[in-house]
């Protein structure tokens, strides 16, 4: 499925499926758009099987989606520790790769991506990127079409 999260004013609105219907509720305790930030997809779709100061060589400064980033290219532990997260995820390729761009300035992560291969095909591939990050255009509104809290 899909679900549309918009978090303003201390409330996330919900919109499974993309009907057009929100459901409201408050962002006080863990936010549901928390656990949905980049920073905590990238945390919970690898968790511990990395750590980016050791499994990642960090690489030049350069901007990424218009943000200034520090560039890491993941190295032999961090490749180790993608095949370890494949093989528990039944995921079989011969070759891991991952890159993550994190801003310079507010360290979040502005771009991921990892890819498994597998001879020439590709057999397992995420990412995510950040983009129009200080674009005057970001405005965040607070839908109408609401039930709950």
């Amino acid at each position: 499925g899909i679900l549309h999260v918009i978090s303003t004013g201390g409330f996330d609105y919900q919109d499974i499926n993309l009907t057009g219907a929100f459901t409201k509720n408050d962002s006080t305790t863990p936010s549901l758009i928390d656990s949905l930030a980049p920073d905590a997809v990238f945390s919970a779709s690898f968790g511990s099987s990395f750590d980016l100061a050791t499994d990642f060589d960090k690489g030049a400064t350069e901007s990424k989606n218009g943000v200034d980033a520090d560039h890491y290219v993941a190295n032999d532990g961090g490749k180790a520790a993608l095949a370890e997260f494949g093989s528990v995820a039944g995921i079989t390729a011969d070759k891991w790769a991952a890159e993550i761009w994190i801003a310079k300035s507010g360290g979040y992560p502005v771009r991921m991506t990892v890819t498994a291969t597998s001879g020439a095909s590709v057999v397992y591939e995420r990412t995510f990127d950040i983009t129009k990050v200080n674009d005057a255009a970001n405005k965040v509104t607070a839908s109408t079409n609401v039930t709950g809290a």
